[in-house]
């Protein structure tokens, strides 16, 4: 199973790199992912050095990625980028050089709020 990209919204921008041999090009983003360009006609993104994945939406076959900044202020999204054929890439930390598209465990149980305590008799009766 392939990494989903809206599992790595919030992270910042560690590189942009190119692969010259396959003329394609990718953008490392924190905890080494890797989110790499597999279509020679879309150019290597510019501007996005230190910004962060915003945000994503899908249609068409194709995935825009937002990058920007979050502030106090709030969200300004810098740059918009559109890409129809794209590998995600996690490296598993044992080979610098290998890959691993398995997601990390997912963290839902421990976020989950349970609803409201009963109530006890004595307030239910009042």
């Amino acid at each position: 199973m392939n990494p989903q990209i809206d599992h790595y919204h919030g992270r910042a921008v560690t590189e942009i790199f190119q692969d010259d041999e396959e003329n394609h090009w990718g953008i490392g983003l924190e905890g080494d992912v890797i989110i790499r360009n597999m279509d020679d006609s879309t150019p290597a993104p510019d501007g996005i050095d230190g910004t962060v994945l915003l945000g994503s939406s899908g249609a068409d076959g194709v995935t825009t990625m937002q990058f920007g900044l979050s502030g106090p202020t709030g969200v300004e999204v810098l740059r918009e980028i559109s890409l129809a054929d794209y590998v995600i890439a996690v490296p598993d930390g044992t080979d610098p050089e290998a890959e691993e598209t398995e997601l990390p465990e997912d963290p839902s149980a421990d976020r989950v709020v349970d609803g409201p305590e009963a109530q006890s008799e004595t307030q239910e009766d009042a």
